[in-house]
Protein backbone atom coordinates (compact mmCIF):
# COMPACT_ATOMS: atom_id res chain seq x y z
CA UNK A 1 0.00 0.00 0.00
CA UNK A 2 2.64 2.56 1.05
CA UNK A 3 4.97 1.39 -2.27
CA UNK A 4 1.45 2.62 -4.26
CA UNK A 5 0.76 5.51 -2.46
CA UNK A 6 4.80 6.65 -2.84
CA UNK A 7 4.83 6.56 -6.87
CA UNK A 8 3.93 9.33 -8.99
CA UNK A 9 5.15 11.55 -7.09
CA UNK A 10 2.65 11.12 -4.17
CA UNK A 11 -0.34 12.08 -6.30
CA UNK A 12 -3.51 11.32 -4.01
CA UNK A 13 -5.19 8.11 -5.17
CA UNK A 14 -8.96 6.99 -4.16
CA UNK A 15 -9.61 3.82 -2.54
CA UNK A 16 -11.19 2.22 -5.67
CA UNK A 17 -7.65 2.82 -7.42
CA UNK A 18 -6.18 1.00 -4.37
CA UNK A 19 -7.66 -1.87 -4.75
CA UNK A 20 -7.20 -1.97 -8.80
CA UNK A 21 -3.85 -1.87 -8.26
CA UNK A 22 -3.66 -3.93 -5.07
CA UNK A 23 -5.76 -6.33 -6.29
CA UNK A 24 -8.01 -6.20 -3.20
CA UNK A 25 -11.72 -5.83 -2.56
CA UNK A 26 -13.46 -2.32 -1.65
CA UNK A 27 -14.15 -3.13 1.70
CA UNK A 28 -10.74 -5.17 2.57
CA UNK A 29 -8.67 -1.88 1.58
CA UNK A 30 -11.18 0.19 3.39
CA UNK A 31 -10.32 -1.73 6.24
CA UNK A 32 -6.69 -1.34 5.69
CA UNK A 33 -6.69 2.33 5.05
CA UNK A 34 -8.40 2.82 8.31
CA UNK A 35 -5.98 0.89 10.45
CA UNK A 36 -3.11 2.53 8.10
CA UNK A 37 -4.68 6.01 8.89
CA UNK A 38 -5.18 4.94 12.64
CA UNK A 39 -1.34 4.31 12.87
CA UNK A 40 -0.23 7.29 10.95
CA UNK A 41 0.94 5.84 7.68
CA UNK A 42 -1.71 7.51 5.31
CA UNK A 43 -3.96 10.13 5.67
CA UNK A 44 -7.07 10.52 3.99
CA UNK A 45 -9.23 13.85 2.84
CA UNK A 46 -12.39 14.26 1.50
CA UNK A 47 -12.38 15.04 -2.55
CA UNK A 48 -13.96 18.74 -2.43
CA UNK A 49 -17.69 18.08 -4.48
CA UNK A 50 -17.94 14.32 -3.66
CA UNK A 51 -18.52 14.10 0.19
CA UNK A 52 -18.33 10.11 -0.73
CA UNK A 53 -15.04 9.71 -2.01
CA UNK A 54 -11.52 10.81 -0.26
CA UNK A 55 -7.88 10.73 -1.54
CA UNK A 56 -5.43 8.99 -0.05
CA UNK A 57 -1.82 10.25 0.47
CA UNK A 58 0.97 8.54 2.18
CA UNK A 59 2.20 10.16 5.74
CA UNK A 60 6.02 11.21 6.74
CA UNK A 61 5.39 8.22 9.24
CA UNK A 62 4.18 6.08 6.38
CA UNK A 63 7.23 7.52 4.13
CA UNK A 64 9.95 6.90 6.52
CA UNK A 65 8.90 3.01 7.14
CA UNK A 66 8.81 2.47 3.03
CA UNK A 67 12.60 3.66 3.25
CA UNK A 68 13.54 1.42 5.93
CA UNK A 69 11.25 -1.38 4.00
CA UNK A 70 12.88 -1.02 0.80
CA UNK A 71 16.35 -1.18 2.60
CA UNK A 72 15.37 -4.56 3.86
CA UNK A 73 13.90 -5.75 1.09
CA UNK A 74 16.65 -4.74 -1.28
CA UNK A 75 19.43 -6.45 1.21
CA UNK A 76 17.27 -9.30 1.37
CA UNK A 77 16.57 -9.55 -2.54
CA UNK A 78 20.34 -9.57 -3.03
CA UNK A 79 20.75 -12.55 -0.46
CA UNK A 80 18.44 -14.73 -1.76
CA UNK A 81 19.21 -13.98 -5.34
CA UNK A 82 23.20 -14.80 -4.66
CA UNK A 83 24.51 -17.38 -6.94
CA UNK A 84 21.21 -16.46 -9.76
CA UNK A 85 22.65 -14.52 -12.83
CA UNK A 86 20.95 -11.61 -13.70
CA UNK A 87 19.50 -13.66 -17.41
CA UNK A 88 17.99 -16.13 -14.99
CA UNK A 89 16.53 -13.77 -13.01
CA UNK A 90 14.86 -12.28 -15.88
CA UNK A 91 13.76 -15.71 -16.87
CA UNK A 92 11.98 -16.20 -13.34
CA UNK A 93 10.58 -13.28 -13.57
CA UNK A 94 9.04 -13.91 -16.68
CA UNK A 95 8.03 -16.98 -15.68
CA UNK A 96 6.20 -16.25 -12.58
CA UNK A 97 4.21 -13.24 -14.65
CA UNK A 98 3.08 -15.87 -16.89
CA UNK A 99 1.98 -17.97 -14.48
CA UNK A 100 0.14 -15.28 -12.43
CA UNK A 101 -1.37 -14.35 -15.83
CA UNK A 102 -2.36 -18.04 -16.29
CA UNK A 103 -3.68 -17.89 -12.93
CA UNK A 104 -5.97 -14.80 -13.86
CA UNK A 105 -7.16 -15.72 -16.72
CA UNK A 106 -8.55 -18.82 -15.37
CA UNK A 107 -10.45 -17.13 -12.58
CA UNK A 108 -11.77 -14.72 -15.09
CA UNK A 109 -12.65 -17.56 -17.35
CA UNK A 110 -14.42 -19.24 -13.64
CA UNK A 111 -15.70 -15.94 -13.20
CA UNK A 112 -17.44 -15.88 -16.59
CA UNK A 113 -19.29 -19.47 -15.71
CA UNK A 114 -20.32 -18.88 -12.16
CA UNK A 115 -21.33 -15.28 -13.13
CA UNK A 116 -18.80 -14.35 -10.16
CA UNK A 117 -16.95 -11.21 -10.30
CA UNK A 118 -13.90 -12.51 -8.29
CA UNK A 119 -10.98 -11.34 -10.43
CA UNK A 120 -9.07 -8.20 -10.75
CA UNK A 121 -7.36 -6.62 -13.24
CA UNK A 122 -3.50 -7.50 -13.73
CA UNK A 123 -0.78 -4.62 -12.71
CA UNK A 124 1.15 -3.29 -15.29
CA UNK A 125 4.37 -3.47 -13.34
CA UNK A 126 5.91 -7.08 -12.30
CA UNK A 127 5.38 -7.77 -8.73
CA UNK A 128 8.12 -9.70 -8.67
CA UNK A 129 10.84 -7.05 -9.08
CA UNK A 130 11.95 -5.41 -6.43
CA UNK A 131 12.86 -1.36 -7.46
Amino acid sequence: MLFNLSRDEGRPRNQNELAQLLEMGNAAIGELLMRLEKAGFVRRQRVPGDRRSKHVQIAERGREVLEHMRLVAHASNDEIMQGISSEEQCLLDGLLSRMKHNLMTQIQQDDAITGEATSQELPAQSPWRLG
